[in-house]
């Protein structure tokens, strides 16, 4: 399993699942073109990091997990977003405590580690349409005890 496999076929779709008890309207992964409604969830790669310690290779994969809600009714957005924010750091939090997330069954990746930064907002503009965004930033760090590029 590549590094790439590793973040496209294991963490997303964890990431996804946990994310799934939040109430919104879809999900998709990378930035949307356009948001057929919202509120939207969308998890975007944001990074990675590696550190050589001897034999072990440590990686960090950073995602940002962006909920839009459309800023039309001004108090009912913010309200909107403060719900969902909760919702959705909930969820991840909850993955968090589990800290060890399901490695598969390869000797290359030994352990990993999940954590989250504090939530920011702010606004964008997606296909001419302004919406109030609420960002939470995950870090995945795992351990690579061989090569790992592929």
């Amino acid at each position: 399993m590549s590094v790439a496999d590793f973040y496209t076929d294991l963490l997303l779709p964890i990431l996804k699942t946990a994310c799934a008890v939040v109430p919104v309207l879809g999900q998709s992964v990378g930035y949307p073109t356009s948001i057929q409604k919202a509120p939207w969830l969308c998890h975007i790669f944001d990074g990675m990091q590696s550190e050589t310690q001897g034999q072990l290779t440590f990686l960090r994969y950073t995602t940002i997990h962006r909920l839009h809600v459309q800023w039309q009714a001004f108090e009912a957005a913010e309200m909107q977003l403060i719900t969902l924010s909760n919702a959705l750091f909930q969820a991840l939090e909850g993955r968090s405590k589990e800290s060890l997330l399901p490695i598969p069954a390869n000797p290359t990746y030994v352990g990993g580690l999940f954590t989250l930064a504090p939530l920011t907002t702010g606004f964008v503009t997606v296909s001419s349409v302004v919406y109030r965004v609420a960002d939470v930033r995950s870090t995945l760090g795992i351990k690579v005890s061989q090569p790992y590029w592929s």
